[in-house]
């Protein structure tokens, strides 16, 4: 029950990484986005990669692969 609740927090956090990206591709795109907003998306950009490392570290010490660093 808690694996699958883990799992399913992880899965959305990985869309939202996928979703985050691609707002932030479409600011940088846009040769005229200012300050704020390339703020904004950074922002919304390290939140994002904090949770999918999250993710990935939790991922490897169920596999094995990581150490508990």
């Amino acid at each position: 029950m808690i694996s699958a609740f883990a799992d399913a927090a992880e899965e959305r956090q990985v869309r939202d990484a996928a979703r985050v990206l691609g707002e932030c591709e479409a600011v940088l795109a846009q040769p005229a986005a200012g300050a704020l907003a390339l703020r904004l998306a950074l922002t919304a950009c390290i939140r994002a990669l904090r949770n999918v490392l999250r993710v990935a570290h939790s991922r490897g010490l169920r596999l094995g692969v990581c150490d508990d660093q």
